[in-house]
């Protein structure tokens, strides 16, 4: 279809005026970079972002404005901040990025948040979000059933028991190095 050329650039130039005013709107909100990391413990916040019009009837939900990258964190109907989502690969590359100022705000083990703060990273522990999570796993025939038989396997061992963790600063190894040390 024939559009004048002058009807062209006043449609073009009131598509642009209304993308100024679209972005000067977003840009009056507060935005965050938002670090998160792609692990189960993290799922509560995935599924907020992912399906976050679901949450709707809640009152406060996350919009999409980029998917996977950039959300509205909307509060009864009105948009109250902009969440910038940066995916780190484990709590302590969250406080590296804390370091570099590449967060405003993340989601990380606080173990190793813990530790960037014993090395100065200016950052501080807001709350826990979750309290569970954590499990001593061995092989399904296994005769271990309990904590009690854990330890007496322990006791009872002429050779070190050998338990494996993921990672130096993680909380399943320092709680389970404080149980044994206490046990």
């Amino acid at each position: 279809m024939f559009v004048p050329s002058t009807l062209r650039r006043l449609a073009l130039a009131g598509i642009a005026v209304l993308g100024l005013c679209s972005m000067s709107v977003a840009a009056e909100l507060p935005a965050f970079k938002t670090g998160f990391i792609f692990t189960t413990h993290h799922s509560p916040f995935q599924v907020a972002a992912s399906r976050g019009e679901a949450f709707r009837d809640l009152g406060v939900y996350l919009k999409p404005l980029v998917e996977r990258e950039s959300y509205e964190l909307i509060k009864d109907g009105k948009p109250i901040a902009i969440l910038d989502l940066v995916v780190a690969k484990s709590g302590s590359e969250t406080a590296t990025l804390f370091a570099q100022k590449h967060l405003d705000m993340g989601i990380a083990s606080i173990t190793a948040i813990m530790a960037g703060i014993d090395k100065g990273t200016p950052m501080k522990i807001v709350c826990p979000l979750q309290t569970e999570g954590m499990a001593l796993v061995v092989p399904k025939d296994s005769p271990l059933t309990s904590w009690e038989s854990l330890l007496q396997r322990v006791k009872d061992s002429k050779e070190p028991v050998k338990i494996g963790f993921h990672s130096p600063t993680s909380a399943p190894k320092i709680v389970l190095e404080g149980a044994l040390v206490k046990a």
